[in-house]
């Protein structure tokens, strides 16, 4: 087995949690056919916070994104839970604004009997509505009590697209591309326009980002040029996807001694850790079940990092349940240095895929297709052959995994047969 000091599972965080008992329960009295059906309970050992009384209980989180539909049955007896902001819902289509709902039932979805619950899910939610507008957060200032903000949201563009130019083609050396970096981004007022963002951490907030979908090395751009411009990186977390168990496949399990092994690590999707390894988490985003904005008593399979972040989102409910008097920044602090760095895998390689649409020349358009491996030994390979191999290997893994694993068998083994597959 490999064990890769990269991936960092919120399941430990959780397990904390038990040193500090309000009561104690069994924790096989809520391993239910309910707690499993999201998918993703179980791997962040989420059953143990809750024998010991953390559910969320008099915690208020924030979800910044499309509208989360409280007249959902996973949201419509949590009686404190609202909207913020100018919220006009009348006429609104669910059907494209189904993301947040799906985001809300995974961090705080009602323990109901239903299909499935959240982490937090005793927890209340305050929905923004942004419907294509985000950095909400001033909307939250009459909500002291809200210490963590979740955002499935992001942009394709990512650290190297600005930093690589610096260092290969000015010819700089790692630190001076950076210093040179954070002077250009500064002179076009790129810190000013997330100034939301930094305003926020002043305010007490953890805002916690999923880490985008576009299978990229490094980490998105929005946090790490917070991360830049302000050094405070504890009040915002980026969130990596993890693979999880999907009808028989249990990618990875939780064993009883607290680690966690399965063949491989990340979903392919999953935009990577580069730069800002200190400041990522992961957590289950492969086929996540959760509430379905179009149906109020419908759920939904998803799959990203935005189903990712709101694992850590309704973790941090759980923390600041336990201990009231930390700050959001204390909170991060507890997440980031107690999440689950014991992680074996049996293949000692990752993988990420994209995919964009193209036209050929006639104008018909087709999937561009690229895979990327990683190899987790140190290892470098340069048998051509043995990399397809290895895709390949994965790829097969997930085939089974419903439309995600049928996708991205296909978009690897396009990303072959395109000559767009290489290792990193």
């Amino acid at each position: 087995m490999t064990k890769s000091s990269r991936a960092i599972i919120i399941a430990a965080a959780l397990s904390l949690l038990s040193s500090f008992p309000a009561y104690s329960a069994s924790i096989e009295e809520f391993q239910t056919k309910e707690y499993y059906g999201s998918g993703g309970l179980d791997l962040i050992n989420a059953a143990e916070a809750y024998s010991k009384g953390y559910t969320g209980k008099g915690i208020t989180i924030g979800i910044d994104d499309y509208p989360v539909n409280l007249e959902h049955e996973s949201f419509s007896d949590k009686k404190d839970s609202k909207y913020i902001g100018s919220t006009d819902l009348d006429g609104i289509s669910w059907m494209v604004n189904s993301h947040g709902s799906h985001v809300g039932g995974i961090a705080a979805g009602a323990k109901n009997g239903k299909g499935m619950h959240g982490v937090a899910f005793d927890a209340d939610i305050i929905s923004t509505a942004w419907v294509g507008k985000n950095f909400d957060f001033p909307e939250y200032d009459s909500f002291p009590q809200i210490k963590s903000i979740n955002n499935s949201w992001g942009g394709e563009i990512s650290f190297d697209t600005f930093y690589l130019p610096y260092e290969i083609e000015d010819d700089l050396s790692p630190n001076k591309a950076l210093e040179k970096l954070y002077k250009d981004l500064e002179q076009k007022g790129y810190f000013d326009q997330l100034s939301p963002i930094k305003e926020a951490a002043s305010k007490d907030r953890l805002l916690v980002f999923s880490n985008c979908n576009y299978g990229k090395t490094d980490t998105s751009l929005i946090p790490f040029v917070h991360w830049l411009n302000n050094k405070d990186v504890n009040n915002l977390i980026s969130v990596t996807a993890t693979l999880n168990s999907y009808g028989n496949n249990t990618h990875l399990e939780r064993n009883s001694d607290g680690s966690i092994t399965g063949d491989f690590i990340n979903a392919p999707l999953s935009t990577l850790a580069k730069y800002y390894e200190d400041s990522i988490i992961s957590a289950p985003g492969w086929n996540i079940y959760s509430s379905d904005a179009t149906d109020k008593k419908g759920y939904l399979i998803d799959t990203g990092t935005s189903m990712s972040a709101p694992f850590v989102t309704g973790g941090a409910a759980l923390i600041q349940q336990a201990f009231p008097y930390m700050n959001s920044k204390q909170i991060g602090d507890v997440l980031l240095s107690t999440a689950n760095s014991n992680i074996n895998t049996r293949y000692p390689f990752c993988v990420t895929d994209s995919h964009k649409l193209a036209y050929d020349n006639d104008g018909n358009s087709y999937y561009k297709c690229s895979a990327k491996i990683y190899y987790l030994d140190e290892r470098t390979q340069s048998d051509d052959e043995q990399i397809k191999k290895d895709l390949l290997t994965f790829a097969n893994s997930i085939k089974d995994d419903g439309n995600s694993g049928e996708n991205h068998l296909n978009y690897i083994k396009k990303a072959i047969e395109q000559g767009r597959s290489r290792h990193s």
